[in-house]
């Protein structure tokens, strides 16, 4: 196997997708090989983060001014 697969294998990529998996789960990208040769890699989509959380400052606020005091 080529050196940059093993390394991708290493953060999570995988060669092949598991059996009966959802193609749109799973981030794609394509490598070459020394050889030339193209190779699809594989990694389960991470969970989105719900920026309308991020952005609502007010819990964070009330609990600084709560230990100022």
């Amino acid at each position: 196997m080529p050196l940059t697969t093993s390394r991708l294998e290493k953060i999570g990529f995988l060669s092949q997708l598991p059996p009966k998996a959802n193609i749109d789960d799973f981030e794609v990208i394509t490598v070459n090989g020394k050889s030339g040769k193209k190779l699809k890699m594989y990694r389960k989509k991470k969970e989105q983060i719900d920026k309308d959380g991020l952005e609502d400052f007010t819990h964070s606020w009330t609990t600084f001014q709560q230990n100022l005091s």
